[in-house]
């Protein structure tokens, strides 16, 4: 049924993903559970908006205004707010989602 090239690679994996491929054969592929926070995401994309900000200040001020592009400054601006703003939400929520795994138990989670 199964040689032993397809069999999943053993390790620590919290549950297989099953798919389907074109042939009709199920195949399992040990998939680790991906950052259920964001908060990477959002501090990754935070710090790249500070860092665009930040160039832009430094370096470019007097050809944004040369050129009529401040706008791009006010992006950056946007984006830091955004970024900040979804920190927060994103550990409260993480706070949130780990004393509600604490008050379940280990049995129940």
């Amino acid at each position: 049924m199964h040689s032993p090239e397809q069999e999943p690679a053993p390790g620590p994996v919290a549950q297989p993903i099953k798919a389907r491929m074109t042939r009709g054969e199920v195949v399992e592929a040990p998939i680790q559970p991906l950052d259920v926070t964001g908060l990477r995401t959002v501090g990754v994309g935070t710090a790249g908006f500070l860092g665009a900000t930040l160039y832009l200040l430094v370096f470019q001020l007097d050809w944004m205004r040369e050129t009529d592009r401040l706008w791009w400054l006010w992006t950056c601006f946007a984006g830091l707010g955004l970024g900040v703003f979804g920190f927060v939400y994103c550990t409260r929520r993480a706070r949130h989602l780990q004393e509600g795994a604490s008050s379940r138990g280990p049995e129940e989670g």
